[in-house]
């Protein structure tokens, strides 16, 4: 599956293995904000609005 990343997207490439490590679903993961992200602890945030049981 990786090899057929070769020659896509930078962009692609990331969503891709974004979804994969973080079991993150397609609403998940197209929602996401550079806001979400916290380098420091290598952590994603999921907004309620957008999570499928309602909770962060």
């Amino acid at each position: 599956m990786l090899r057929s990343l070769e020659g896509q997207f930078l962009r692609n490439q990331v969503m891709l293995l974004l979804a994969y490590d973080g079991a993150l679903r397609r609403e998940e993961l197209v929602t996401l904000e550079p806001r979400d992200f916290d380098f420091a602890y290598r952590q994603i945030r999921v907004r309620a609005e957008h999570a499928k049981n309602g909770r962060e």
